[in-house]
C-alpha cells in the first residue's frame, strides 16, 4: 500500500506531505482545489513522463517522493536482481528540473525511467476514465492469482525451469547448426581434395600452360611474323640480309689487298652471315612447326581451370 506522498515545487504546491492509514482513504474538494495535482505528481513518480513546465514559478526543480509498503516477496527479489537497497518499504523518487533532463531513484539509488515503470507496475495501479487499467493485463493477472493461490515461490521456480530449457534448447539449435556448418565445410574441403587428387598438378604446370596458351591464342600472329622474319633474313627473292651481307663480305674482300685490316672486318661479316643464317632457319622451321588447333586450346583452358 502507499504510505505516503511528499511534493515539493510542483506547480502550486510549495511543499506538501501526506501520510496514508490502512483501508480507504478519500480526497475531496471543489472543482480547482488541486485534487488531480496530488493523482498527477503520485503518476511522476511511478515513471510518467516528465515537462519542465510543472517546476513552481521561481524554483530550480520539482521533487515528488512515494513510500509504498512492499509486503510481496516478488518485489523484494526484484529490488535484489536490479542491487537495490532492500527494506520493507520501497521509495521511489522523480526529480523534474527546469533547465534539464528528469531523474529518478529507488530507495536512493538513481535509476532509469524504464526500470521505475518496470516495478511501478506491480505496485500501483491508477484507475481513470479511458486510462490503462492494470487489471487488464494478463501478466497482473497471473499475478494475483498466483498470491491468491500462495503458489508464487512455485510459479517462480517453474519460470526458471522454463528459462533453463529454453536456454538448453537455444543451445542445442546452436550446436546443431555450427554442426551442419562443419559438415558441409568437410564435404567442400573433401571435394577439393579429391578434386586435386584427381588432376594430379604438377609442379610449374600451371605456369607452362598459361604460356602454351598464349602461344596458342596468337598461333597466327607467331606463325606469320616468324615467317617474315625468316623471309627478310634469308629466303626473300631480294634484299635479305643474307643477301646484302654476302655481298658486303664479297666487295671488302675484294679491296683486302689494299689495306690487310679489312681481313677482320671480312670475318666479322662472315660471323654475322653464319649466325643470321642459322637463326633464319631456326625460326623458319618454328612456324613451319606451330599448329592452330581450336579444340587444343580448349583442352588446355579446361584443365587450367
Amino acid at each position: 500500500m502507499i504510505k505516503s506522498l511528499h511534493i515539493k515545487n510542483y506547480l502550486l504546491i510549495e511543499s506538501i506531505e501526506l501520510d496514508f492509514q490502512q483501508g480507504l482513504t478519500v480526497i475531496t474538494g471543489e472543482t480547482g482545489a488541486g485534487k488531480s495535482l496530488i493523482v498527477d505528481s503520485m503518476e511522476l513518480a511511478l515513471g510518467a513522463r516528465a515537462d519542465a513546465s510543472v517546476v513552481r514559478q521561481g524554483c530550480d526543480k520539482a521533487e515528488i517522493f512515494l513510500t509504498i509498503d512492499i509486503g510481496f516477496e516478488s518485489i523484494q527479489n526484484w529490488l535484489q536482481e536490479h542491487d537495490l537497497e532492500q527494506d520493507d518499504e520501497a521509495i521511489l523518487q522523480r526529480t523534474i528540473y527546469r533547465d534539464r533532463s528528469s531523474k529518478a531513484f529507488i530507495n536512493g539509488r538513481p535509476v532509469t525511467v524504464n526500470t521505475l515503470k518496470s516495478i511501478a507496475e506491480n505496485l500501483v495501479a491508477v484507475h481513470g476514465q479511458s486510462e490503462h487499467q492494470t487489471l487488464l493485463n494478463p501478466a497482473t493477472q497471473r499475478f494475483i492469482l498466483d498470491g491468491f493461490a500462495g503458489i508464487s515461490l512455485d510459479t517462480k521456480k517453474l519460470a526458471r525451469i522454463a528459462s533453463n530449457i529454453r536456454e538448453a534448447m537455444n543451445q542445442r539449435s546452436d550446436s546443431e547448426q555450427r554442426k551442419q556448418r562443419i559438415e558441409e565445410q568437410l564435404a567442400l574441403l573433401t571435394h577439393q581434395s579429391d578434386t586435386l587428387t584427381s588432376l594430379q598438378p604438377a609442379a610449374g604446370e600451371f605456369t607452362e600452360l598459361k604460356q602454351q596458351l598464349a602461344r596458342m591464342s596468337r598461333s597466327t600472329e607467331l606463325m606469320q611474323t616468324l615467317g617474315d622474319i625468316s623471309h627478310r633474313l634469308f629466303y626473300g627473292d631480294e634484299y635479305t640480309v643474307s643477301s646484302v651481307l654476302s655481298e658486303c663480305i664479297s666487295k671488302v674482300d675484294n679491296l683486302q689487298e689494299l689495306d690487310n685490316a679489312l681481313q677482320q672486318h671480312s670475318q666479322l661479316l662472315s660471323e654475322a652471315l653464319v649466325r643470321v643464317d642459322d637463326a633464319a632457319r631456326e625460326l623458319h622451321a618454328m612456324a613451319q612447326n606451330i599448329e592452330h588447333d581450336p579444340g587444343q586450346i580448349t583442352v588446355v583452358e579446361d584443365r587450367m581451370a
